[in-house]
């Protein structure tokens, strides 16, 4: 993940602006140089290993559909994210149904309300195959 979104998501857990138990527990307490020097080192970690492949069925809806919903215009044309924007390729696919199907249902809010509008317009039958695609994605 981008050092700065990891940042972002570490302060937002700290701050219990974004609530998951685990992760509010574990930075309680961190200082601001705490949060820095956590989110260097996962931002050096290498991206998750991918899933069984896709059919090419799979691959070309996913496709048309990261295209559909301009995908790579914040999140980068290979998907690896950058500044404050997520990598996306190679995610766990069941993070990213999860990820996106809350900020679809505005449950989970973001440092910047930009992807909960964005995802309005996401079909929720589209979640599952373009979260498998983006999954995938190397």
């Amino acid at each position: 993940m981008p050092v700065d979104f990891t940042l972002i998501q570490l302060y937002l857990f700290r701050e219990k602006q974004r609530v998951v138990a685990p992760m509010n527990t574990m930075a309680e307490g961190l200082t601001d140089d705490d949060l820095r020097t956590l989110a260097d080192a996962i931002a050096k970690l290498p991206p998750p290993l991918p899933g069984p492949a896709l059919t090419a069925a799979e691959q070309e809806q996913g496709m048309a559909l990261s295209q559909q919903y301009r995908c790579n215009s914040c999140h980068g044309a290979d998907y690896a994210g950058r500044d404050q924007m997520p990598r996306l390729a190679g995610q766990r696919e069941e993070y990213l149904v999860k990820a996106l199907t809350e900020y679809k249902s505005n449950a989970r809010p973001g440092y910047d309300p930009a992807m909960n509008a964005v995802s309005q317009e996401v079909k929720a039958a589209d979640i599952a195959p373009l979260a498998r695609y983006l999954s995938r994605f190397r």
